[in-house]
């Protein structure tokens, strides 16, 4: 019995408990295998493949210097990879593969072997395998490896040449090389195979395009990535993961994409992170190279000190959680998204909040409309931004402006500067609506705009301080409605998608702090201007029964 027998089997009888996604798998082979199509499952091309990545040696740790032997799991993913074909061509069944998993699970080596496996076995004359990654820095990581691998090995060191940036097999002329998105975007036409490491690191699909749009010319082109969870839950990688879901769960029919995802389970959205089981479940080399010991002093770690628990449930567990430095869970934030329309408040008090980008950017409304008995606020957000911003904002993040317009989500204004104009006209159809206080926006960037709605339309602003002292008891405000659910909002993308970018700056001595986009390049334009409202908001409550612990303090 093979190694990837035998995790078939285990897997089938669940002596062995890797989850769904790979239980799935399996039983998507075994009724190939049954069922005839097509394609062909043949176990020879597969274990000439295992073979040949088994005489290689590690380079790494005290595996170093020893054979390849690879783990039950990874020559499965070895033997689905190469041993389906087309059962007329004879050519390679998957041409894209998707490799999820937890780190340390040994996915750099396991690439670098993978690259010199079809470098020199592929029948593909003049081959060009890419090791990919966000940066160079990434990207040569694989490559040393297997340069590394090459070197160790006499035998397989007569058969390459070996320069500082490429190994070449010297019977094919077929070479291995690395990029990253750092490349110009000519580099890496006509791949051949692809192994793209740690690809939720990409802001765009850039690269991931470039390289396989240069792939067609290949009979049997292969684009492996490889990669564990991120917490961009935004970004490109989590929303090829969602396809790759629907692949196995028979939503989307693909049969040329090869998909492993290991992860631990989750229960209505919750993971168990806790459990023991769980963490055996989520890494398919527990016991090799996840040692239990190392494993237990970073959840120990995660449990004494909360703010390292989303990079544990991330990076060990490989499940998307919101960033070490994320100030609300996502997932808290949407349980308080409710079907709200402004209209059915019309008459009632409101607050409005405003933050604006005098350069061509975002530009977001905070309408809050506390209950009558001030114990429940309703928030509501509306944002614009210039066309010419969108589209590079599209091709830069991967945001679906032209979906969120349709939709009425937000408003494109014409042009690469912000119609202030337009964000005028629809306060002046708010306020008319409400019985609305002034208008809290930010002096430093917005008095143009406010002496503009002011002079010309009759409307009420007052400038509310953007310093750490006066935004700190408004920003806990927020936090505090929220975690107590008494909050709820309207639901809008965009608002979680900034929610998501938030940080929260280092409290100053007296403990006071403020919301930042740290280091992002991305917007939080739609919290900020909920704080302003609900700043001005409480400025405006002579007694609040909702807080009770803030005194708020007016310069």
């Amino acid at each position: 019995m093979t190694k990837y027998e035998r995790y078939i089997n285990n897997i089938q009888s669940k002596k062995v408990n890797h989850g769904k996604w790979i239980s799935q798998l399996v039983a998507w082979h075994l009724n190939q295998v049954k069922n005839g199509s097509k394609f062909e499952f043949k176990p020879e091309i597969a274990n000439k493949y295992i073979a040949f990545i088994e005489k290689l040696e590690f380079t790494q740790g005290k595996w170093a210097g020893r054979p390849f032997l690879l783990e039950d799991w990874q020559a499965f993913f070895i033997a689905m990879m190469f041993g389906w074909v087309n059962r007329e061509s004879g050519l390679r069944r998957f041409k894209q593969v998707t490799l999820n998993v937890p780190k340390k699970n040994g996915k750099t080596e396991l690439g670098a072997a993978i690259a010199l496996a079809c470098s020199y076995l592929d029948k593909d004359d003049r081959g060009q395998i890419f090791m990919a990654a966000t940066t160079q820095d990434q990207a040569a990581i694989c490559f040393e490896a297997a340069k590394s691998i090459v070197k160790r090995i006499p035998a397989l060191a007569a058969r390459y040449t070996q320069r500082q940036h490429r190994l070449i097999v010297k019977k094919n002329e077929t070479y291995i090389r690395y990029i990253s998105s750092e490349a110009d975007a000519t580099e890496g036409k006509g791949a051949s195979v692809v192994i793209f490491d740690e690809e939720h690191l990409q802001v765009t699909n850039e690269l991931r395009d470039n390289l396989k749009s240069g792939m067609g010319a290949r009979e049997q082109p292969l684009f492996i990535s490889i990669s564990t969870a991120g917490t961009d839950k935004n970004g490109v990688y989590h929303q090829h993961l969602k396809t790759c879901k629907k692949i196995l769960d028979g939503l989307i029919e693909d049969d040329s994409h090869l998909i492993l995802i290991y992860a631990a389970p989750e229960k209505k959205g919750k993971v168990d992170w806790r459990n023991p089981e769980v963490w055996k479940i989520a890494n398919p080399n527990w016991g090799v190279s996840v040692l239990e010991e190392n494993f237990i002093v970073d959840f120990t770690e995660a449990v004494n000190e909360p703010h390292k628990q989303p990079n544990f449930i991330t990076k060990k567990l490989n499940i998307w959680a919101d960033s070490s430095a994320t100030w609300i869970d996502s997932k808290k934030w949407e349980a308080l998204g409710k079907d709200l329309k402004l209209s059915d408040y019309y008459g009632q008090e409101c607050f409005i909040g405003i933050d604006g980008a005098v350069n061509g950017d975002f530009s977001a409304l905070c309408i809050a409309v506390p209950d009558e008995n001030r114990e429940k606020v309703r928030l509501f957000f509306k944002y614009y931004i210039p066309e010419d911003m969108a589209d590079k904002r599209s091709r830069a993040d991967s945001l679906n402006f032209k979906q969120w317009e349709r939709e009425g989500l937000i408003k494109l204004t014409e042009g690469d500067a912000t119609d202030l104009n337009v964000i005028i006209r629809d306060l002046v159809d708010i306020c008319g609506n409400f019985n609305y206080k002034p208008i809290a926006y930010d002096s430093a960037y917005l008095t143009f705009f406010a002496t503009t709605a002011y002079n010309d339309y009759s409307l009420s602003l007052e400038a509310f301080s953007q310093s750490v002292f006066k935004q700190t008891i408004p920003t806990n405000q927020f936090y505090e409605w929220v975690m107590k659910g008494q909050i709820e909002h309207d639901n809008n993308p965009i608002t979680a998608w900034m929610l998501s970018n938030v940080e929260m700056r280092k409290p100053d001595d007296n403990g006071n702090t403020k919301i930042s986009k740290g280091k992002s390049k991305n917007k939080i334009d739609g919290i900020a201007a909920a704080i302003n409202a609900i700043g001005r908001m409480l400025q405006y409550w002579e007694e609040n029964p909702v807080v009770k612990s803030y005194a708020f303090h007016v310069e």
